[in-house]
């Protein structure tokens, strides 16, 4: 019996069928792949939407309360990353024409170079400080509100069912014209809408 020839018959069987399982096996593994990259995409372009819809949605409310409550600026500071915040920083604000905008100046400020007032952003529901110089004990957060001519800053915490996750600051340059009962309730009715869909603070580098 010539086991050569037998076993080059058997070879030449065989091995378009080992070649065509591995083939078969590619086109499925890529296809997979290809199956992932489309899910994946698709998630994220669902996610800018909703990001997009959602930031949308927090600059129409802080609009809302910069007129509502006649102020000079209203913005959002927000601790990042969650989880293990370490940096303050602000995406969200609205000003009147001619005030100072604040968002330049807070971006990825250390939690650590403002401690008191980090503290009592996470601590307390609501601030009213309407005495800059002698009510705010941080000397960054201070030099921040008196070069930027704040006169008073009401400051109202946002939480998520979990976490904080950042804080309205209502700014005037002058003299208050709503009493601070009537701030502390428009703050708190643009909280309740705000702490749920605002999106997380990326850094943009």
């Amino acid at each position: 019996m010539d086991w050569t020839a037998i076993i080059t018959a058997l070879i030449a069987i065989i091995s378009p069928i080992v070649t065509a399982f591995f083939v078969y096996n590619q086109k499925e593994k890529d296809a997979k792949v290809q199956r992932d990259m489309e899910k994946w995409k698709k998630d994220e372009e669902q996610k800018a939407f909703m990001r997009n819809k959602y930031s949308g949605q927090v600059f129409g409310q802080i609009h809302q309360l910069l007129r509502q409550a006649k102020a000079d600026r209203v913005y959002i500071v927000q601790p990042h990353p969650l989880g293990r915040v370490a940096f303050l920083s602000c995406y969200f604000e609205a000003v009147n024409n001619g005030i100072t905008e604040m968002q330049s100046s807070i971006q990825s400020i250390p939690m650590s170079k403002v401690p008191w007032l980090s503290n009592a952003m996470a601590e307390n529901v609501w601030m009213y400080y309407d005495n800059i110089d002698e009510q705010v004990n941080d000397d960054v957060a201070k030099s921040l509100f008196l070069a930027n001519g704040t006169h008073a800053v009401g400051i109202k915490r946002m939480d998520n069912t979990k976490d904080w996750v950042g804080s309205i600051f209502i700014e005037y340059i002058e003299e208050p014209e709503v009493e601070q009962d009537t701030l502390k309730k428009l703050a708190h009715e643009a909280a309740l809408v705000i702490r749920y869909i605002l999106p997380e603070f990326k850094e943009h580098k």
